[in-house]
Formats: C-alpha cells, structure tokens, sequence
C-alpha cells in the first residue's frame, strides 16, 4: 500500500499536543486536506523524485495554509511510491501511529478524522482497522513473551526443555562416573536425567514446597534453605528438583553460575544483568536455584565481608519484587544469614549422613561390582561417619584396584586421602608440576574458594615443572587430550563453560588434596600462596 505522507513515528510530543489542542488540530487538518492532495496532483510531474521541488511544495504549503495545520506539519513527509497518481487517502498517519492510540484514542475524536485517518491505511471502518489492529499487536505480544522465553539471563542457566534435550546428546558417561561427582561433559545433570539418583526422605516434601512457592505473595523470597555437610547430597538434591519443576508453566527455573554476573552483568559481553532481566519482566515468574552459597560468598565468612553485604542487599531488594524465589543450598556458614529473608521458618531441610547406608545400598543394586567392597564389615560399620561423597569415591577408587584387600578402610578419611596421595604420586612421576598445581591450588581454594581459569592453572604447572618450558600447557590446553595421565586428573578437576578450572567436588580440595603431601614438597604456607595469588 501506497502511503505518500506518513507519520514516520509514533510521536509523544505530537500526542501531548494532539490531546491538548485536538479541536484547533482537526479543523485545520480536516479543511487543508482536498486543498494538499490537489496542489500535490497538480505538481506531480515536476515533484516526483525531486527533494528540491518537494522542498518547494512544503514552502508553498506553509504559505498558503493555516498556521495551524503547519503547527504539525513537520510530522509529515513526502514520497512517491509506484507511480501512482495522489489521492486524498494518500495523506497518511503512519501504522504506528495507532499501535498506543487503539486503546486510548482521544476522547473527542470525530467520526470524520477517524474515518480519515483508518481509510487512508486501506480499511472500510474503524472497527475493521481496530480488529486488525489488536490482531497485530496480539502477535507482537506472543513474540515479545517467546523472545523472554528465549532470553539469555546473565549469570545463570535456564533449566528448561532445550536444555534437558542438550545434556540427552552427552555419551560415553558412565553411572560411576555420576556417583564420584565427575562434572566432566554435564554428566552431573546427565544422572539425574536419567534416573541414577536414589531419592532422599526429605525430597518430596522439598519439592512441593518449591513448586508451590508463587500460590501466595511472599514479602520474603527464599523459599527453602537445604544445608548440611560438604558431600552429603545437596547439589544433588535441587539439581533434581530444577529438573522435575523444569516443565511447569507457573514459572522460569534459573540456575545461578556467577553471582556477580546475575547481578552487575558481564561487561565483557555488554551483558544486562540477570537480575535486571527479571525485575523488568514482571509478568514472568523465576525461581532461582544457589546451589552452593558458600562457594559464591566465600568460605572465609571474615575475608569476604564485602561479598556478604552485597549479597545481603540482593535478599533485601527481592522484599519489592513479586516475581522471585529463592532456593538455596549451603553448608552452615551463611545459613543465619538466609534464614532472616526465609518466609516459612519450617522450609529449612536437612541433609546428614544417616541415610548413607541406605543409599550406598541402592546404588550397589545399579553398580554391582561395588558389591565386594561396601560388604566389608570394617568399611560397611562406618558409612554413617563420612560423607557420603566420600564414601561413594572410596567404593569407586577401590573397586578399580586389583589388591583391595590391602587398602584399610576402617577409616574413611584416611583411606580417602591415602588414595588421592597415590593419585598424585602417579601424575607427579611423569609431571610433577602438574601434580604440585593441583595440590598448592587445593590448599588456596579449600581457604579461600577463588576460581582461576584453566590456562592459569596450566601456568601454574608449567612453573612447578621446572623446566623453562610451556610442556604442560601444550600437552594439556586441549581438554579432550587423550592421555592415561589427564584421564586420572579429570577425576579430581575440570573446565566449565567459561574455561575456569574447578574441583570436580569441593570435598576432594577441602578433606583430600588439600590434605596430602607427597615427596619433600614441603607444608604449604603464606610463601607459596602469595607466589600463587601473585
């Protein structure tokens, strides 16, 4: 369609004025119309095309027309479309110019301006311009709510279909695997995907707190605290939870991944904040999953006051916002901290370890080959003295080893460290600066949980090599290297989607690494680390 004047925008100042002087606006519009559309016939040979001549035309319109029609005539511009002769419907008001003005048209407006303005966009009537209208906006409504559906959230990940049908394509993740906690290609979420959790007493009841959390405004936003020990099930626990709640429609799952970046977003990618993102989008619900609080504060509640009161602001900025919850794991360090901004005090879960050995019980039933060892009598009387992360490392550690009749496991924390020693003295005898990064690093993340990238970390080793080389790093920059030695290392460590180096399981850097000395390497102390933290 033709539209030889337009409006090119839906213009605020033009509506205030409109509003305010409606009348004067219409008459001027109304007795200027037949005269501009002839002027306009008679002079088309000469203006067609031609931004000189319609420069003219316009001068000659503000000298011959009133004043007040020229008041709006600056909205107006000149265009020749088809070769067709003007027309009075060819003086147009832009689409646009309804999109806002539909629901709230001025409260005056006459029949002839309104059957003006509609005939000249090609419609018969007002109500056939309306109907078409709304048809369009409703379309523009659905696209704006798939463009939120599809919205990247910075800081987190949406747990939603897309995403279950991307861990579905992960192979070659073994059920073992899953039970020691290997985050290696998503095979944490990939178990729980495919049913190898076994389901904890408290986990129904959980559940249904969290997918009921929206029934009722909440002036508090945290909807559960699950706390308890490192290792005893708690990532585990709401990562089953994200998933089953995934599907509903009464709300968005988010799973936090950088607290810092949900909240001041990522200035490298001009990212707006995930937390902006929700609080502009009121009409969407979102539940937020803190898988480990810990791990974003710090675990040195003294050194990371800083942290703590701005997470404190955060709780205190959701009181204003209806379209949150909070779920959040931790261990015990900040769960005073949480429970003020708790709504329901009965909503705080407990993990501990006396359901391990029911559970390890379970998992044999899906690993038979764990069998022999959980049935050691030394080892089977103390399953409810570890964590269970660790109990799960050492049945899986020990199965692989042809001799395990010689390992004692009377103590768990002992056997669990004597593993993890023989690990090391094994990388450390073909690299000993690989083995020396892990430990001096797990001594500084057990204190103080402050992430590095991988190619820190490979620096790191490069350094404690010896060698004046990058050897390390360019044997191992490749995740996917294949390697006896990095297949031995991807049980304790990976790389997540940022490239940044983490322990597969904080367990392994807080009660094993961390723990363990080997050769003369010497007790780890303020000179290592701060050659480190340089």
């Amino acid at each position: 369609m033709a539209t030889e004047f337009e409006l090119r925008e839906l213009s605020k100042e033009l509506y205030k004025t409109y509003k305010s002087e409606h009348d004067a606006f219409e008459e001027g519009f109304l007795e200027n119309l037949d005269k501009i559309c002839d002027e306009y016939k008679n002079q088309y040979e000469a203006y067609d095309k031609n931004e000189e001549k319609k420069t003219d035309l316009k001068n000659l319109i503000n000298s011959r027309y009133s004043d007040n029609f020229n008041k709006y005539f600056k909205y107006f511009s000149f265009g020749i479309t088809d070769g067709k002769i003007p027309k009075k419907s060819d003086l147009c008001i832009s689409e646009v110019t309804f999109d806002n003005f539909i629901d709230k048209p001025p409260t005056r407006l006459r029949d002839a301006s309104r059957d003006c303005y509609v005939i000249s966009l090609g419609d018969k009537t007002w109500y056939e311009f309306k109907k078409r209208i709304k048809k369009k906006q409703q379309v523009r409504t659905e696209n704006e709510e798939a463009e939120t559906q599809n919205l990247k959230i910075a800081g987190t990940t949406i747990i939603d279909q897309q995403f279950i049908e991307d861990i579905n394509k992960t192979k070659d993740f073994s059920m073992a695997e899953f039970y020691i906690s290997k985050q290696d290609k998503n095979g944490q979420w990939l178990g729980l995907i495919r049913g190898w959790d076994i389901r904890r007493k408290i986990y129904d009841e959980l559940k249904n707190v969290v997918e009921n959390c929206f029934e009722k405004e909440r002036t508090n936003k945290v909807s559960i605290i699950l706390h308890g020990d490192g290792g005893s099930g708690k990532s585990t626990q709401l990562r089953k939870t994200a998933l089953e709640l995934s599907s509903s429609n009464k709300f968005k799952v988010l799973w936090l991944n950088n607290f810092e970046e949900f909240i001041n977003g990522n200035k490298q990618d001009n990212d707006v904040s995930g937390w902006d993102i929700i609080k502009s989008n009121p009409f969407q619900n979102y539940i937020l999953f803190i898988e480990d609080l810990y791990r974003e504060l710090g675990s040195n509640v003294k050194e990371n006051y800083a942290n703590i009161n701005i997470f404190k602001k955060f709780l205190k900025s959701t009181q204003s916002v209806k379209n949150v919850r909070l779920v959040i794991g931790d261990r015990y360090m900040y769960v005073e901290l949480v429970r003020e901004y708790l709504y329901n005090d009965n909503n705080q879960f407990l993990l501990d370890s006396d359901e391990n050995s029911y559970i390890i019980e379970q998992i044999v039933l899906k690993v038979p080959e764990w069998q022999l060892i959980v049935e050691q009598k030394e080892f089977s009387d103390k399953l409810e003295s570890a964590p269970l992360f660790m109990l799960l490392f050492i049945i899986a550690k020990v199965s692989e080893s042809k001799n395990f009749k010689n390992i004692d496991l009377s103590e768990p924390h002992k056997a669990f460290q004597n593993i993890i020693k023989s690990d090391l003295e094994f990388i450390a005898n073909e690299h000993i600066g690989l083995a020396k990064a892990i430990y001096f690093w797990s001594c500084i993340y057990s204190e103080h949980k402050i992430p590095i990238s991988y190619e820190t970390f490979l620096e790191i080793a490069d350094h404690y090599n010896g060698k004046d080389t990058a050897e390390i790093s360019d044997l191992y920059k490749r995740w996917n290297a294949d390697d006896e030695i990095f297949d031995k290392l991807k049980l304790y460590i990976s790389k997540n989607e940022k490239e940044q180096f983490q322990f597969n399981h904080d367990i392994l850097a807080d009660l094993g690494l961390s723990k363990t000395n080997i050769y003369n390497w010497g007790k780890f102390g303020t000179k290592i680390k701060l050659k480190l933290l340089k």
